[in-house]
């Protein structure tokens, strides 16, 4: 059985900069058992996602929706749900029995005006209403529902959902009993049977929407706090617990500290303790395979999800990923091929092998796989089916696809047993390809499993959602730089690619000779990606006259143009996340020198020398130099990278960071690669609109 977490929130959905990692959708799961039968438990907001996925994957569609009750927050996503509006569509709604009005009359409102355009009986969909009373049992399909009551303002069902040999149990919306509160029969009675619902159960999702401190303000609201389940869930051997219906108020940190506080508190106990969030997944094995084989896996990828929410920058997340498949499958090598919607094809991205964890220059590369029957990627892409080849030399002649060496072979190892997984989004649009190469067991190439396929198509499953939130991030901060590039000629989208693909590998290879943490490297890779490309984002408040001013700049129109370095750092005033203050630091000192000299653009802000210069802006004041050193601009020939590369060296410690600019030529490979992909004529010849000079 799989199960999805499409909506975590309680109350109003809410999605913004300190909601990302978490997710702002209102409680909305999806299970899948292992012979394809589905079920979404509660309609939230997070409903419209499924739906979106639903129809772009068939043509006929029956839809199972298990409510636990009807209050908003639980049934908002309906008048998105897409299969409503599709003819061969079946809906079928599940939900407690309600004596003043029933399910239906609820949903009918919800789905017409003034609510909604369009009228309830005008849907093309097949909509079919069951009640049931909390207590029953029945079956949807393969799976077995099991109901009791909740304590709530409303008829609110707890479920148990059985099915592939096994159980878990999923409570949303009830209020607990705590210590200083004297409880009625009825509240005790309900409690006793929640416990009893959740006896032998391995895994349980509740609402828990407060600290301690916190539900004395809100007691008798219907929630309960953390601490409330713990006791009763170790009582009924429950093994990984999940709190959901998170409060609208919380934010990503604070969500974040409460999980840490609770598993300090708890650690003595026999529970592992989980925040539920947007995407996080859960799968346990059917029949044949021992639940005890999966538990690292199921711990280790929720817990990779939750980590990889926190990372914006989409080359990092690809790489987390990569690394990730490996050490699930052990496998020798892989590589991800990301898809490229305008030119059709796939394109390498990155190449890892068992001697080096990461090969940059693949980062950089412009190899491109069309989608096609004539090598395993472009077929895996092009189907969006999994292909798993136990030894590449021996292709059955029958098959519709082969291997083309000429075009998979990156490693420096003999490629023999090979898996390929397209990873697709909600839509069902193919986002990359991630190929594993030589599974190894006991120090023998083996082929990839069945156990292997699953495992890189659940992963892919959740990390589709990461990737996405990164592409949108990337997508903001390009926009936002368009505004620049619209002021400066030399502001190009490519020039801002370059400074920010080369602060992060010269970071890299700087944190590795400093003997930096590994996972602390990838953190602020990450973040110096995206800030470094914002370096001179405060160029949106220069006169054009003076960015478009092909002459030497008079004294006082160099005074003008330093203020960029000031107006830059106040737009990230106001913000507490990291990679702001980064891009801050960055815009405000990226002009300031090692030896003291240099400008802020403002008067009232003193320099700075040598190490008092944040790293990261001493980073990027050696890669703007560079690309401007490597660029054509206004006449002047653009260096070859090894002549500019000692030009800056003749600046080490007098403009430059002498630790820095001693890994220059460690990293040249890489900064070569990155100018071949982010090549101003390429760009120009590709976006001929791009070009605004």
């Amino acid at each position: 059985m799989r199960i999805k977490f499409f909506g975590t929130r309680g109350g109003n959905p809410l999605l913004n900069s300190n909601t990302v990692k978490y997710g702002g959708n209102t409680s909305c799961l999806q299970i899948e058992t292992y012979n394809g039968q589905t079920l979404i438990l509660d309609a939230g907001s997070g409903l419209q996602i499924i739906g979106n996925e639903l129809v772009a994957k068939d043509k006929e569609i029956q839809a199972n929706i298990l409510l636990s009750h009807t209050h908003l927050s639980h049934i908002y996503g309906i008048p998105y749900f897409m299969p409503l509006y599709k003819q061969n569509s079946q809906v079928n709604i599940y939900s407690p029995f309600i004596e003043k009005h029933t399910t239906k009359e609820v949903v009918k409102t919800l789905l017409s005006p003034p609510l909604t355009p369009s009228k309830f009986e005008d849907l093309p969909a097949q909509i079919n209403f069951i009640d049931f009373n909390p207590g029953q049992s029945f079956s949807i399909g393969d799976i077995l529902i099991e109901t009791t009551q909740t304590y709530h303002a409303t008829i609110c069902s707890a479920f148990r959902i059985s099915a592939d040999n096994w159980s878990f149990v999923y409570c949303t919306d009830h209020e607990g009993i705590v210590k200083g509160h004297t409880p009625t029969q009825e509240h005790i009675d309900i409690c006793n049977n929640i416990a009893e619902l959740m006896k032998g159960a391995e895994v349980a999702i509740v609402d828990a929407s407060y600290d301690d401190d916190e539900y004395e303000l809100f007691a008798g609201l219907g929630h309960s706090s953390y601490s409330m389940w713990i006791p009763i869930a170790v009582q009924a051997g429950i093994q990984h617990l999940y709190f959901i219906h998170h409060s609208t108020s919380k934010t990503d940190a604070e969500l974040e500290q409460s999980l840490t506080n609770l598993r300090n508190k708890y650690s003595h106990l026999p529970i592992t303790l989980h925040m539920a969030s947007e995407g996080m997944g859960i799968i346990y094995p059917g029949k044949e395979t021992s639940i005890k084989k999966h538990e690292h896996f199921l711990e280790h990828v929720n817990r990779f999800i939750q980590t990889l929410s926190g990372y914006k920058d989409v080359n990092t997340i690809l790489d987390l990923i990569l690394r990730e498949a490996r050490s699930f499958t052990n496998a020798e090598s892989g590589a991800f091929y990301l898809f490229n919607k305008e030119q059709n094809c796939l394109q390498l991205s990155f190449s890892q092998n068992e001697k080096q964890h990461q090969n940059s220059k693949h980062t950089y590369s412009r190899i491109e796989i069309p989608l096609s029957a004539n090598s395993v990627c472009g077929y895996a892409g092009l189907t969006k089916t999994i292909v798993n080849i136990p030894d590449v030399h021996y292709i059955n002649q029958t098959t519709q696809f082969k291997y083309n060496s000429l075009q998979e072979d990156h490693s420096e190892n003999k490629t023999i047993s090979v898996l390929a997984v397209p990873f697709c989004n909600f839509s069902n649009e193919l986002i990359a390809v991630l190929k594993l190469e030589n599974k190894k067991v006991n120090n023998k190439i083996v082929a990839f499993t069945s156990d292997d396929e699953l495992t890189i198509e659940v992963l892919g499953s959740q990390a589709v959602t990461a990737v996405d939130k990164a592409h949108t991030n990337r997508d903001l901060v390009v926009r936002m730089l368009s505004m620049a590039a619209l002021h400066d000629p030399v502001e190009t989208g490519y020039h801002i690619q370059r400074v920010g693909a080369y602060s992060a590998e010269i970071f890299v290879a700087w944190a590795k000779k400093m003997g930096m943490d590994y996972d602390r490297v990838f953190q602020i890779k990450d973040q110096i990606y995206n800030a470094a490309m914002l370096h001179d984002i405060g160029k949106i408040g220069i006169s054009d006259i003076i960015l478009k001013k092909q002459a030497k700049l008079s004294t006082s129109e160099f005074k003008e143009m330093e203020k960029h370095c000031y107006l830059g750092s106040c737009l990230f005033n106001n913000s507490q996340v990291g990679v702001d203050e980064m891009a801050k630091q960055i815009a405000l000192h990226h002009h300031q020198k090692w030896n003291g000299e240099g400008y802020t653009g403002h008067t009232d802000i003193p320099l700075l020398a040598g190490e008092d210069i944040p790293i990261p802006a001493r980073i990027v004041a050696i890669a703007d130099t560079l690309d401007a050193l490597c660029t054509e601009r206004f006449g002047k020939k653009a260096y070859p990278l090894n002549k500019a590369i000692e030009e800056i060296k003749k600046d080490s410690g007098i403009r430059f960071d002498p630790s820095i600019v001693s890994v220059l030529d460690e990293v040249k490979d890489i900064l070569l690669s990155i100018q071949l992909k982010f090549d101003d004529k390429l760009q120009n010849e590709m976006h001929p609109q791009a070009n605004l000079t």
